[in-house]
């Protein structure tokens, strides 16, 4: 199942793949696998590889949110990528596996 699907559709949980990002300065590479279920009275899209996840009150919500965390994901790890962690450093490479400027 991909996003161009009717995300109101789907059936929790749910497994989908991201192929955009809510920023037009960046490209999807490689589609990011996203796994969609329900917690706490909210929707939640969680993108495992990268640890990042977005919440809202529907699947569609849910995922634009995952999209604008992993856009800043993106540009806050591009900006530090000299002094990450090892475990920041590590999502840093799968990003840029995944994403990449336009």
């Amino acid at each position: 199942m991909t996003l161009q699907q009717d995300a109101a559709a789907l059936t929790l949980p749910a497994q989908v793949t991201l192929d955009t990002l809510n920023d037009e300065r960046l490209r999807v590479r490689e589609a990011i696998a996203v796994v969609i279920f329900a917690a706490e009275g909210f929707i939640v899209a969680e993108a495992p590889e990268l640890s990042e996840c977005g919440d809202g009150r529907s699947s569609a919500e849910a995922i634009a949110d995952l999209q604008d965390c992993i856009a800043d994901l993106y540009w806050t790890l591009e900006e530090k990528q000299d002094h990450l962690a090892a475990g920041l450093q590590a999502v840093w490479e799968v990003l840029q596996g995944k994403v990449a400027r336009r």
